[in-house]
């Protein structure tokens, strides 16, 4: 008796399981037709729209000329108006001013990842990227395998350095491409120079050619160039062409929209309070002036940014091995 019982009960569970099994079938099937046929009018409508205001574009854009002349002398309130937008959304960063400007920050202040964002900035404004001194883009590769990176990584005695073994100073040995980039980004600049130094042979054959070339390269299509420290002062002649001398701190936060997408709770960079002051520098005292404060949100992605870009800097020293317990 029991066990007819437990044959009906499974020959009924097995029916459940056979009807939910087809009901999602049907379901899943009048789902996908549906979403193709919601799929086919999206695309429908959005080349309609399409369509339709290429059309008003280009009726638009046989009339503006006409409206150019027709609003004679009215149309220069447009003018004024465009020039002032464009002008003050440039200039309202100091940074953003053609010239050289010196970043100063303690380590793990944001001195590379301020370096990282303006880099982007530049790149949006001109299309063109940068080259810098330091590794602090990862390698990213293409959909067949291939390596690539949006800024150049240079070696500054590739550029400059002695032409002839026998001059006594050294020269520029090979320009920056101002068809690919706009700005020379030079991290961590005390590394590279100690200013007790300048009359080495390292600063006649390297530096000498590479801070007299900051005066010129506007003139070459370079706009911006960057220099970082973690030092408050360099080179004399670095600091006497300085446009802004900038000392930044980085802000750390929850940020709401990137929780909505990823969903991570954790503290990210919202950007850099930055003290930005005039220079005056005479012989071997600087004098920062006039000052502003303002705050640079941060607007680039990360993703990419190598934070510990000076690791391999002694790859080949030898590390030490000594036992630790005796």
């Amino acid at each position: 008796m029991i066990q007819i019982r437990s044959d009906e009960f499974y020959n009924k569970m097995d029916k459940l399981a056979n009807k939910i099994e087809t009901y999602g079938n049907t379901y899943h099937q009048k789902l996908t037709q549906a979403v193709d046929v919601i799929s086919k009018w999206i695309y429908i409508f959005g080349n309609f729209i399409l369509s339709l205001l290429t059309v008003i574009s280009d009726l638009l854009m046989t009339q503006y000329k006409k409206a150019r002349y027709l609003t004679i002398p009215l149309h220069w309130i447009w003018i004024f108006l465009w020039a002032y937008l464009s002008i003050s959304e440039f200039e309202n960063e100091p940074t953003n001013k053609v010239g050289v400007h010196y970043i100063q920050a303690l380590a793990g202040d944001g001195k590379s990842t301020f370096l990282w964002q303006k880099m982007d900035d530049y790149a949006k404004m001109t299309g063109k990227c940068s080259y810098v001194t330091t590794k602090m883009e990862k390698i990213k590769y293409d959909e067949l395998g291939t390596p690539y990176l949006n800024h150049i990584h240079f070696d500054i005695h590739k550029f400059f350095g002695l032409r002839n073994k026998d001059d006594k100073f050294g020269q520029q040995l090979i320009r920056f491409n101002p068809e690919l980039a706009c700005a020379v980004v030079f991290d961590e600049i005390h590394v590279l120079n100690n200013n007790r130094n300048n009359r080495s042979s390292e600063y006649n054959h390297t530096f000498i050619p590479m801070i007299s070339s900051f005066v010129l390269q506007r003139h070459f299509g370079i706009s911006w160039i960057l220099v970082a420290s973690q030092q408050p002062r360099n080179d004399n002649q670095i600091m006497n062409i300085l446009t802004s001398y900038n000392k930044v701190k980085i802000k750390k936060g929850f940020i709401y929209s990137k929780w909505l997408e990823d969903g991570k709770f954790t503290r990210r960079i919202k950007g850099w309070r930055v003290k930005t002051f005039t220079v005056s520098a005479d012989n071997e005292y600087l004098k920062l002036d006039s000052r502003n404060r303002w705050f640079k949100p941060a607007t680039v992605s990360f993703d990419d940014f190598e934070t510990l870009n000076m690791k391999d800097t002694l790859d080949n020293v030898p590390i030490d091995r000594k036992d630790v317990l005796r």
